[in-house]
């Protein structure tokens, strides 16, 4: 594996974790309430998450074999989503596959410009990965609140009482 990517493996692996244990104790009708009308459900965003895990694999090279034709992509409102298990089913068939994929980047790939574009300074395939696993995670902090918000435990606390 390329140094550079050893950080960001990290916080993949970290991201993993927190998003194994955000899901386990919600059901499927809490996965769907929203704090407010303007936000999303948790069910949403994690199929987000789940849906920019397939982004990242295609910065690595794979294809993009997104499941839900770009269901995640923009907020939606909660019908006709996947439910909560099939999300969790596909983040843990995509995981290991993402791992592989970022094992094999090498400098040339991680320069290289992406074919999207990416609010990142530097235009390089390896910046956008890094901002990616940045939405990821800013997306697990919503979570944790949207936890919250249901009276669950926070991840961060949930992983520390393990």
């Amino acid at each position: 594996m390329h140094q550079s990517l050893k950080p960001l493996v990290e916080i993949v692996l970290f991201n993993n974790a927190l998003f194994k244990a955000c899901t386990g104790d919600i059901s499927e009708t809490e996965s769907i309430e929203k704090p407010s009308e303007n936000t999303n459900s948790l069910k949403w965003i994690l199929g987000h998450v789940v849906t920019g895990r397939f982004v990242l694999g295609e910065l690595c090279g794979m294809k993009k074999d997104l499941p839900w034709d770009g269901m995640f992509m923009a907020a939606t409102d909660n019908e006709d989503l996947p439910a909560l298990p099939e999300i969790v089913a596909t983040f843990d068939k995509m995981t290991p596959q993402l791992m592989r994929a970022m094992a094999v980047l090498d400098e040339k790939a991680l320069q290289t410009a992406p074919s999207s574009a990416f609010p990142t300074a530097e235009k390089t395939t390896l910046a956008a990965l890094a901002f990616l696993l940045q939405h990821e995670s800013y997306h697990l902090g919503q979570i944790s609140y949207i936890r919250r918000f249901l009276d669950k435990m926070g991840l961060v606390d949930k992983l520390l009482s393990a």
